[in-house]
């Protein structure tokens, strides 16, 4: 496995593991257990995405898009 994304906080490295699993691509969180530990210390960049070394292209694709706000939703969306 390899380390594809460092996520700003919990909910978003759960946000990006479930659009790159979305797409098939298995994704593993490292570090989820720690925002409970870190207490007053600032909990971000902690939270570590990894996938099979075989996905990474096509995840490091989506994480891309996703960081150019492609998978945006609109206020004005109906979900």
């Amino acid at each position: 496995m390899i380390i594809i994304y460092t996520a700003n906080d919990y909910i978003e490295g759960n946000l990006v593991k479930g659009l790159l699993e979305s797409r098939g691509i298995e994704t593993y969180v490292n570090g989820r257990y720690l925002q409970g530990g870190i207490g007053e210390l600032m909990p971000m960049g902690h939270i570590k995405l990894s996938v099979n070394d075989e996905d990474e292209a096509a995840a490091l694709r989506l994480i891309e898009r996703y960081e150019n706000g492609e998978f945006k939703i609109e206020d004005d969306e109906e979900v």
